[in-house]
C-alpha cells in the first residue's frame, strides 16, 4: 500500500510528537522538511536513487 508524501508526514508527526500538542508536532514536521529540502546529505541521496 502506498502513502502519498502528506500521509507519510502526518504520521511521521503523529508517531513522534502525538502527545506533545500542536506546538511540538509542528517542531518535528519543520524538521522532517528541512531534512527533506536540504540539497546533500542522507535524503538527498536516496531521494534521487543514488548508492554511495
Amino acid at each position: 500500500m502506498a502513502y502519498s508524501d502528506r500521509e507519510l508526514l502526518a504520521r511521521i508527526v503523529q508517531c513522534e510528537a502525538g502527545g506533545e500538542g500542536d506546538v511540538g508536532m509542528k517542531a518535528v514536521a519543520t524538521v522532517v522538511m528541512n531534512r527533506v529540502n536540504v540539497a546533500e546529505g542522507e535524503y538527498a541521496r536516496i531521494s534521487q536513487g543514488r548508492k554511495y
